[in-house]
């Protein structure tokens, strides 16, 4: 029996390897595709991120899911807009479903201001601010710390210019063209970057209790879950 396709799309900062866990979870039963964003982990390319996933689901050539978790996946409700292959996508702390949900221009300024005056001191607060509110922060600060080390965080020309592609790709999603039927939403009720009550009219939403940010570690299990339950 021919397996499902599954894309597993990181979020802003981070690379591929969060994803580890879920690789290995989720292989048994799915082909697993773990990509690096331009500028991130062990891909160099200057692409812009919508064309580089197009091309990169093109020269899959099938039909395919995307889950996209923070950053990853207003990338990957972008990208379904116009790109055939892609038949469904799951949303992990996203923000691209409704207008009030998605993280304020100021927030992005603000965090452009700090990568600019002080880049190692914005990192650091960014990956607490992921941490913070799940079932074991330390636990999971120290992973992911971990993870990281084995590569290099993103140059700030990348990180920013991500950062203002955000502004630019929510300001043209058509919301009001959004097949829900095709789109599953998992939030954390601890994730202070997207808001989980605006996830409550979709019929695919799974509101995740003590999750944050992060659903790579110990909220990892009842992810994927969710995830198969939807597929």
């Amino acid at each position: 029996m021919k397996k499902v396709k599954i894309i597993l799309l990181h979020g802003w900062l981070f690379n591929s390897l969060v994803w580890t866990n879920f690789r290995k979870k989720l292989s048994p039963e799915y082909d697993i595709y773990s990509p690096d964003l331009p500028g991130y982990g062990k891909n160099p390319s200057i692409h812009n991120n919508i064309k580089f996933l197009d091309e990169y689901i093109s020269n899959i050539n099938d039909d395919c899911v995307i889950v996209g978790w923070s950053y990853g996946g207003l990338i990957a409700k972008k990208c379904m807009e116009s790109n055939n292959f892609i038949k469904k996508i799951i949303l992990i702390n996203s923000f691209c479903l409704n207008k009030t949900s998605f993280i304020s221009t100021r927030s992005i300024d603000l965090l452009i201001k700090e990568l600019e005056t002080d880049r190692n001191k914005a990192i650091k607060n960014f990956i607490f601010e992921c941490c913070k509110n799940s079932p074991a922060p330390i636990s999971d600060m120290k992973k992911i710390n971990k993870q990281m080390l084995k590569t290099t965080y993103p140059t700030n020309e990348v990180l920013i210019n991500n950062l203002e592609e955000m502004k630019v790709i929510a300001s043209e999603i058509d919301f009001n063209n959004i097949d829900y039927k095709k789109i599953c939403m998992i939030n954390g009720e601890e994730d202070q970057f997207s808001k989980y009550n605006d996830c409550k009219f979709i019929r695919n939403a799974k509101i995740m209790r003590k999750m944050g940010h992060l659903p790579f570690y110990s909220s990892c299990d009842d992810v994927i879950e969710s995830i198969k339950s939807f597929l």
